[in-house]
């Protein structure tokens, strides 16, 4: 039996038909970045979505020693929290 080619390998494309984006910090940034790669590449028909999966939180204990280390962190803090305060 023969399978004739689809239309992707005569492009010389994979064919992937669907991508799963894990969690990110900016899950929007993320599918906007992959948005534009695979237009770049050709594979503009490629539908992505989201993971439902959570993204995790990893705890670490913190030492503020003084006030450059607390501003420090709040700055920090803020651009990846940011609807989060932790004071």
């Amino acid at each position: 039996m023969r399978i004739p080619p689809s239309d992707h390998t005569k492009k010389g494309l994979l064919p992937i038909v669907e991508i799963i984006q894990g969690p990110l910090i900016d899950p929007q940034l993320g599918l906007k970045s992959l948005d534009m790669l695979l237009t770049k590449y050709g594979y503009d028909q490629v539908k992505i979505r989201k993971s439902d999966v959570p993204i995790r939180r990893i705890k670490a204990e913190l030492v503020i020693e003084n006030d450059t280390d607390r501003e420090r962190f709040e700055f920090l803090d803020s651009i990846i929290n940011p609807d989060q305060q932790l004071f």
